[in-house]
């Protein structure tokens, strides 16, 4: 029974005895470990990253956060539990367990991660970024943050929840699925997004520059700004209201609706707006816009 255990960076394989507790944290970052002992149980954190680490005992549970970052581990046993985050950069895993739960964010990023057991857990956010996945499970919820960007991802399940931000930067991705929630700031910008669907509700920002969207739909609910740089968006909703910024930069718009509503600054520049109105006419034009207007 130890408290904390630090081994890392030793030039020999540590030797660990069977059915070890680990009231704090194990580190084993660095060495030369290739397995871990049976009954193995780490209390906080245990890190195995840059290791040589193979596999994992059956049954594995860490309180804290379980790192494997830049090893071949290859597989992960079934029952492993981990009650913070878990990291697998760099690893040349390809599949999870169906029961696997991680109760901070699960980290897969330049993985072969190609699918998502249907009954993953992630209490926290879920990093996907240049993997090869193509699909989510239906009703998988993220407590916080999605990152999805550089993936080959098509599209998005109905009754997708995302409590923190969602990342879709720079995938095929053509469409999103109807009534979709998140929480923080929603990035598309270099996808192939033709339309929002309606109900659409972003707490933070939305940014859907390089996007070929010509328009949004009545009831969108943009929490933080709007970005729409470099498309060929032509007009806005009548009563479209923007908390923070509103970004038309380079776009082909040549009006905006009376009612418009901006929190903070307005965008205009390259734009036919900008040629055609002085900064003082548009603010005669535009009284709900509340700070700056920029042609």
């Amino acid at each position: 029974m130890k408290k904390d255990i630090d081994l890392s960076n030793l030039k020999f394989e540590p030797k660990l005895p069977d059915n070890l507790t680990v009231y704090g944290d194990l580190d084993l970052r660095g060495t030369k470990i290739t397995k871990l002992p049976s009954g193995l149980k780490v209390d906080g954190r245990l890190d195995l990253g840059n290791t040589q680490i193979k596999e994992l005992p059956s049954g594995l549970k860490v309180g804290r956060n379980l790192d494997l970052r830049n090893t071949p581990i290859k597989e992960l046993p079934s029952g492993l539990e981990v009650g913070g985050s878990l990291f697998l950069y760099n690893t040349p895993i390809k599949e999870l367990p169906s029961d696997l739960k991680v109760g901070g964010s699960l980290f897969l990023r330049n993985t072969q991660i190609k699918e998502l057991p249907s009954g993953l857990e992630v209490g926290e956010s879920l990093f996907l970024r240049n993997t090869p996945i193509k699909e989510l499970p239906s009703g998988l919820e993220v407590g916080e943050s999605l990152d999805l960007g550089d993936t080959p991802i098509t599209s998005l399940p109905s009754g997708l929840k995302v409590g923190g931000y969602l990342d879709l930067e720079d995938t095929p991705i053509t469409s999103l699925p109807s009534g979709l929630k998140v929480g923080g700031s929603l990035f598309l910008m270099g996808t192939q997004i033709k339309e929002l669907p309606d109900n659409l509700e972003v707490g933070g920002r939305l940014d859907l520059g390089n996007t070929p969207i010509k328009e949004l739909p009545s009831d969108l609910k943009v929490g933080g700004s709007l970005g729409l740089t470099n498309t060929p968006i032509r007009e806005l909703p009548s009563d479209l209201k923007v908390r923070v910024d509103l970004d038309l930069r380079n776009t082909p718009i040549k009006e905006l609706p009376s009612g418009l509503k901006v929190g903070e600054s307005l965008f205009l520049r390259n734009t036919p707006i900008s040629e055609k109105y002085t900064r003082e006419q548009l603010k005669k034009m535009l009284p709900n816009v509340i700070g700056k207007i920029y042609i």
